[in-house]
This record gives C-alpha cells, structure tokens and sequence, in this order.
C-alpha cells in the first residue's frame, strides 16, 4: 500500500468513525426525548407481547444512557 492509499485508508476510517458517533449521540438523544410517546405506542399497539408501558419506558431509558455511556469522547 503506498502513504497515499494509507491516508485516504485512514481518513475515511476516521470519516466513518465521526458518522459511528454522531449516529449513537443522535439516537440516544431521540431515544432519551421520546422514550414515553414510544413505550406507550408500543403498549397500546403492538399486541404480540402484552408489555406494560413502563417495562418499555424502563428498557427505552437504559438503552439511551448505555448509548451516551458507549459513545467515545
């Protein structure tokens, strides 16, 4: 591999890293802002579980801070 194509290798590693990060912050601040309106619609509509609203509030909210917590500084 000559230095060019290990630059470009590399910053296209670093590009698609960047997008890895801001992915999970995106999601996890989705996730942490509309948790109760999605737990709810999950309770009342989607029948092939019977699942109380707060068991998926519960598991909505803790894969929202696991996602702030995993995503690197």
């Amino acid at each position: 591999m000559s230095k060019e194509q290990s630059k470009s290798y590399k910053v296209d590693s670093i590009k698609r890293f960047k997008i890895f990060m801001f992915g999970s912050i995106l999601l996890a601040t989705i996730l942490g802002v509309f948790a109760q309106d999605i737990a709810y619609y999950i309770s009342n509509n989607i029948n092939i579980v019977k699942l109380s609203a707060v068991y998926c509030l519960t598991a909505l909210t803790l894969i929202s801070i696991l996602l702030f917590l995993i995503t690197p500084n």
